[in-house]
């Protein structure tokens, strides 16, 4: 418990200090770099110098162009989101018994902040290297290895004195580093005073120096070339850094499903699976789509003696619908390594995931997008039902899965390749207030020990995923 505590602090502290060093690279004046001061190699604005250093032709340009502006809008939705989440945190300071669970939680969700942003930029310069001819291959790499070496140089330490959210200048890292810990520090011995004026005015004073930083911070980076500046900051960063999305080692595959070579373990909890097996930077995910459990819709089916049983539920207006369930041939290709995408595309109808017996999950929406408060009276003792073409599926909690697993068990994934969760965590019901407005959230999971954006089932509307994929959705083929 320690330790994951002091490993959150220090991602914190990490994200402040590369949040202010590029508040310092930008709004220092113009001209007051010295000899020996950092700087773009060759001088310049860091997308003009890549552009000069690469010797890109016109075409190039255009390309590189295109990338910065999509670049740009996702980095730009991360600062906002960046600022926002530390305006919360510290904002929790201003009540008598700070909300630790709360605070546990935003720091959970800035460090998968960080994470994000560093895999945007990586994924940015990866996208600059495939603009390079071969002949340029080499440009390229002596452009990294001077950057790299560029911003790992140490900062000259500036005068001490009080942080004054005026300056100019922003501070170092190691003064920043020395003044936050002085501040928590204070905020600490203070909150256990009792109330004051001068608690108050101390709390107010030191929340209204962050949120002025961090507004300029915004601002900042709202800057076309700061972004690629950030980018080089982060680059490196992401090259060192084994904080990956790690699952943990534990798995479950029935005996009938085939493992390739190389799949982490959480993806074989998915028992369901014929076959599951890596393809490049996806993991695919082959079902029959038919669920193991009975079901009054396998009257009729070549599998009635086995698994159709009658509506024994609990729903007074249930009525079964005139479809029966079919098997299928269906194919997920999902993000081994799943990230943010700015664009969060809206799901569709049809196969939005995966859930660990194989069955599709859909969205909450019934036929034409219509609400599905009809269409639920025709929902199996198990909460699923099939389509007219005989696909069964889940739009809500799949009882049979979490009365196996349990209500806070991993239950699959989504085409994101985020996962999803059942309707508890950490021994309390998960509500909608609970959850953004893609209905998830980020937090350490049994699976994912250092902490994943996973969704989660409610009994309210959206039940599943609310306005669109978190992440950018892989596809389902069949």
């Amino acid at each position: 418990m320690e330790r994951t505590k002091l490993l959150t602090v220090a991602v914190i502290g990490l994200l402040l200090l590369n949040l202010l060093t590029i508040g310092y690279l930008v709004l220092r004046p113009a001209g007051r770099r010295g000899p020996g001061q950092n700087g773009p190699p060759g001088g310049g604005e860091p997308s003009t110098v890549i552009i000069e250093r690469l010797q890109f032709d016109s075409l190039q340009q255009q390309q590189y162009a295109q990338l910065i502006n999509a670049h740009q809008d996702q980095t730009r939705a991360l600062s906002r989101q960046s600022v926002e989440l530390f305006r919360a945190y510290y904002g929790l300071l201003e009540a008598d018994q700070p909300d630790t669970a709360r605070a546990n939680l935003l720091s959970q969700q800035i460090a998968q902040n960080q994470r994000e942003q560093a895999q945007l930029n990586f994924a940015h310069f990866e996208e600059i290297k495939r603009l390079c001819r071969p002949d340029q291959q080499a440009a390229f790499n002596r452009l990294v290895s001077e950057l790299s070496r560029l911003f790992g140089r140490q900062q000259r330490p500036a005068r001490p004195g009080p942080v004054r959210a005026d300056r100019r200048a922003l501070l170092t890292g190691r003064q920043v580093q020395t003044w936050m810990a002085r501040r928590y520090v204070g905020w600490k011995a203070h909150l256990k005073m009792p109330l004051s004026s001068r608690r108050n005015s101390f709390i107010t004073s030191s929340k209204s120096e962050i949120t002025t930083t961090m507004t300029r911070i915004q601002l900042t980076t709202a800057i076309s070339g700061l972004a690629l500046t950030a980018g080089l900051l982060t680059f490196m960063a992401c090259k060192q850094s084994t904080d990956a999305v790690t699952p943990s080692t534990s798995g479950t595959t029935s005996t009938s499903t085939t493992v390739g070579t190389g799949v982490p373990a959480v993806y074989q909890k998915i028992y369901g699976a014929t076959d599951i097996y890596v393809e490049g930077t996806n993991i695919v995910i082959k079902t029959k789509g038919r669920p193991d459990h009975k079901s009054p819709y396998y009257q009729g089916t070549q599998w009635e003696s086995t698994l159709y049983e009658a509506y024994n539920g609990t729903n007074t207006k249930y009525a079964v619908n005139p479809n029966r369930i079919s098997e299928f041939t269906l194919t997920f290709k999902i993000p081994m390594n799943p990230a943010v995408d700015a664009a969060h595309a809206e799901t569709p109808l049809g196969a939005i995931g995966v859930a660990l017996n194989g069955v599709a999950f859909f969205n909450q929406y019934a036929a034409q997008r219509a609400v599905l408060t009809n269409e639920i009276n025709g929902f199996d003792q198990y909460a699923g039902h099939p389509q007219q073409q005989g696909q069964y599926h889940y739009h809500v909690e799949p009882t049979y899965l979490t009365k196996a697993k349990g209500k806070d068990a991993l239950l699959g994934f989504l085409l994101d390749g985020f996962p999803v969760y059942g309707p508890t965590e950490n021994g309390k019901t998960i509500t909608n207030t609970d959850l953004d407005k893609y209905h998830g959230h980020t937090s350490v999971t049994a699976d994912y020990p250092n902490g994943i954006y996973h969704y989660h089932i409610t009994a309210e509307d959206p039940y599943l995923n609310g306005s669109g994929f978190y992440g950018k959705a892989g596809t389902i083929t069949q």
